[in-house]
C-alpha cells in the first residue's frame, strides 16, 4: 500500500511522544492455534494517526495483518514526524520503534549510528520496481538500500492566479511588481536556491559529497547584494513561524513557498485561485537566474533492533 501524499508534517508531533511510545521493539513468542505473537511499535506524524486522514496509518496496520493471519500482531502507535523519529533512533535504538518514517537528508546521521535496516534481495527488487532511481538513489549509500521510498521531498511555488499571470510566475522581480511574496528567507532549505542559480553549488550536482560546498566568490556575493536589495522590497515579505500561510489567508501575501505538505490548507484559502508552479527566475546583472529547489525523498525504515525483523520488513515494504 502506498502512503497517500500532501499530509501535512509538523514539528509539534514531536511533543506528544512519551515514555510508553518510547517503550521498546516488539518482542515475538509462540501463541495459541501455532500463530506468533508479534508486537511492533509504529511511529509516524499525528497527521497519518488522525481521523481527518481517516487514521491511514491504523487502517493500512490492520489491513497488514490481516494478509498475515500467521501472526497474531499487537500494533503499538507513537506519534514522531520524519525529524524528531530519525534523531530518537539514531540515538537510542533499542528504545525506539521497530518501523517509522524519516526524511533523506537524516539518512547519515542513521547510518552512522547502525540505525537503518538494509534492504536487499526479493524486498529490493520489489522496491526498486516500483520507484524511479533518482529517488531510489535518495536512500540508497555506498550501494545499500535504506528504507522504503513514500513521497518526493522537494518544495514549490504556490500562488494566486488572480492577482499573478501564467507570464508573470516566470520571474520573481516581475510578481513582485503585481502583489506580495513571501518566502522562507531564514530556512537554509529555501535559501541556497538563489545562489545555486548563480552557480554556486553543494556537493557537486547535489550527490557527490567529495566535491565540497562552493557558495564564495564573486558569484555569491553577486546572489548576496540581491537578497539584501530583496528583502528591502515593499511588496516581499520574510516568511517565518508560518506567517506566509496566515498572510495568505488573510489576503496580504499571494505567493509562497512551500511543498505537498501544505497544499490541502492553500486549496482551503485560494480555492479555484490556487495556482502551482515550478520555482521562478530572478533577474541578476541583468540577467535571468533560475533558483533551483532541492530534491529528496521520505522513506519507511526498519531499526536493526527490531524483534520482529521479517513482518517489520514487511510492513515497511506494505
Amino acid at each position: 500500500m502506498k502512503r497517500e501524499l500532501g499530509l501535512t508534517l509538523t514539528l509539534a508531533a514531536a511533543a506528544v511522544m512519551t515514555a510508553g511510545m518510547l517503550g521498546g521493539c516488539g518482542k515475538a513468542s509462540s501463541g495459541q492455534g501455532g500463530r506468533e505473537e508479534v508486537r511492533l511499535m509504529v511511529w509516524s506524524p499525528s497527521e497519518d494517526q488522525s481521523k481527518d486522514s481517516g487514521q491511514w496509518l491504523q487502517t493500512s496496520c490492520e489491513q497488514f495483518a490481516k494478509l498475515h493471519p500467521e501472526w497474531d500482531i499487537t500494533f503499538v502507535y507513537g506519534v514522531a514526524d520524519e525529524a524528531t523519529a530519525a534523531n530518537q533512533v539514531a540515538q537510542d535504538a533499542e528504545a525506539s520503534a521497530d518501523v517509522f518514517m524519516y526524511a533523506n537528508d537524516t539518512l547519515t546521521i542513521m547510518t552512522d549510528a547502525g540505525a537503518l535496516v538494509k534492504f536487499g534481495g526479493k524486498y529490493r527488487e520489489e522496491i526498486e520496481s516500483t520507484n524511479s532511481k533518482e529517488v531510489i538513489d535518495s536512500v540508497t549509500m555506498d550501494g545499500e538500500l535504506y528504507g522504503v521510498p513514500f513521497t518526493t521531498n522537494t518544495w514549490f511555488m504556490y500562488y494566486d492566479k488572480s492577482v499573478f499571470s501564467e507570464e508573470d510566475i516566470k520571474n520573481l522581480d516581475q510578481m513582485l511588481t503585481k502583489g506580495v511574496v513571501s518566502f522562507p528567507f531564514t530556512n537554509s532549505w529555501y535559501l541556497p536556491s538563489f545562489y545555486i542559480g548563480n552557480g554556486c553549488s553543494l556537493f557537486g550536482d547535489g550527490t557527490d559529497e567529495s566535491q565540497g560546498v562552493d557558495f564564495g566568490g564573486e558569484k555569491a556575493l553577486e546572489v548576496t547584494n540581491y537578497l539584501v536589495d530583496l528583502i528591502a522590497n515593499p511588496n516581499f515579505r520574510v516568511d517565518a513561524d508560518g506567517s506566509g500561510m496566515a498572510g495568505l489567508r488573510d489576503g496580504s501575501i499571494q505567493a509562497i513557498f512551500s511543498g505537498s505538505w501544505d497544499m490541502a490548507s492553500v486549496k482551503e484559502i485560494l480555492g479555484d485561485n490556487m495556482g502551482v508552479s515550478a520555482l521562478p527566475a530572478y533577474t541578476l546583472n541583468g540577467e535571468e537566474r533560475q533558483m533551483t529547489a532541492y530534491a529528496g525523498s521520505k522513506a519507511i525504515g526498519v531499526n536493526p533492533e527490531s524483534s520482529n525483523m521479517v513482518p517489520a520488513v514487511q510492513l515497511a515494504v506494505y
